[in-house]
Formats: C-alpha cells, structure tokens, sequence
C-alpha cells in the first residue's frame, strides 16, 4: 500500500454505480480511489499501469468482460491485488471461473455498497477473506443456484452469508434469531425481521423451482419446505463434510 492508504481501482460500466462506491470508498482516510474504468480494456491497461492493492470489478463489462480481463491483470502483474467481484449475474461457468481466480470476496448484484465498504475496511485490517472461504462462497452461491434460490431476491444474499457463518461457527444455528439474523441485518442497515422474512420469502419462492433430485439430496424425501434454521443448518452442515 501507498502512503499507507489501500490504493482501489474500480471497473464497471454503470457510471452511477461507480460514483456511489468511489463516494463511500473517498469517506474512510485509509481508502483511496485511484482509477475507474467503464470498460474492460481501460481496465485493464489502468491496472497494469499503477500499483493496485485492491480491485472490485463486475463480470460484464464492454470490450473485455471482467473475468478475461483480471486473467490478464494477473498474468501482468509482479503481485497479486485483492479481487472483490461484483457479479452481475450468477451461473456454474461464472463461479467456477471465479474460483480458479481465487477471488478475495464475491457478491450478486444489487449489492449493498454499505456492506462492501465494510468489507473493504476488513481487508484494510488483515482480515482478508482466504482462499479457502472464497471458495466456500463460490459453493454457496452454486448450491443456491441448483436449488432455485434467485440471485436478484433479497433473501438470496442473506441466505448466503448465514450458511456461511454457521458453516464457520457451528453453534450459531441454536441463536438464530439472537445472534445470527441482527448481525446479518446490522451489515445490511435492516432489521432483525426484515432478514428472517425476506429469507422465508426466498425459500418459499425457490421451493419447487429447483431440480428436485438435488433438493432430495440435501434434505431427502420432504413433503413440506424447510424452515430457514432447517434449510441454513442442513446446507452448512453438507458444506463443512465435503471440506
């Protein structure tokens, strides 16, 4: 890092969006906003050209997409910048791409640009996600997907980051509604309520949806929808044997 400042560059073709990260980002004294680029060549030549400690770039962008144009980030540089990827869309190509990138942190648009800054402020600490929780997300975010879960749905990122809590730390399932769900709404500016409703919401619409040989898989024979405990218990759970 430069002057002891975490050096961002962002790639994105939604200028708006753009202007809403580098104005959260610009807020914190230890972040500094050191390019943008609206589309996949800029990118890439703006990364090449300066000493980037960190990137958040979307998967679709003009001229290059965002995963062939980190491919040639990498291969270019002589180290290795954090990769935060803003997805705009989810599917087993994309997150297997991901994956053999090794990602730093992955999210599904509409992102929360509240909770990304804050996952920022992580990494800024050495609290980096590691390889081996990226690789978890991209799990998730798979598992979700065979099961209907739609990414656009609110209830889709708060279902991840509960089943990768307790996929980390167990015991939180038995504090769902105390502990689980207001830290989940505390990252998101929401309410406790409005976490376990929107996750309800989610399965709800998904049940069904899905291909039913693999919800049978992760549940078995269910002549009901799981409740959210059950479904976040039972999918963290096949996540830590698979480990």
């Amino acid at each position: 890092m430069i002057e002891n400042k975490i050096r961002i560059l962002l790639a994105d073709e939604s200028a708006d969006l753009r202007a809403l990260l580098h104005q959260s980002l610009q807020k914190h004294p230890s972040l500094v906003v050191c390019g943008q680029a609206d589309n996949g060549a800029s990118f890439v030549e703006q990364a090449l050209a300066q000493q980037t400690d960190l990137i958040i770039t979307d998967t679709l962008l003009p001229q290059l997409d965002g995963l062939s144009a980190l491919r040639k980030i990498l291969n270019g540089l002589p180290y290795r910048p954090a990769i935060f990827l803003v997805a705009s869309f989810c599917s087993p190509i994309m997150t297997a791409e991901a994956s053999a990138l090794q990602v730093d942190f992955l999210a599904v648009k509409p992102v929360n640009v509240t909770a990304l800054v804050e996952r920022v402020l992580q990494y800024g600490k050495h609290i980096h996600i590691s390889p081996a929780q990226a690789d978890l997300q991209l799990q998730i975010l798979h598992i979700l997907q065979e099961l209907g879960l739609a990414s656009h749905v609110l209830g889709h990122s708060y279902l991840r980051e509960a089943i990768w809590m307790v996929a980390e730390r167990p015991e939180l399932i038995h504090g769902v509604t105390k502990e689980l769900y207001p830290h989940i709404a505390k990252q998101h500016n929401t309410s406790p309520a409005s976490v376990e409703r929107a996750i309800r919401t989610a399965l709800h619409t998904a049940w069904g949806r899905g291909e039913p040989n693999r919800w049978q898989y992760y549940f078995g024979p269910l002549d009901k929808r799981p409740s959210n405990s059950e479904f976040i218990s039972r999918i963290a759970e096949k996540l830590r044997w698979e480990r």
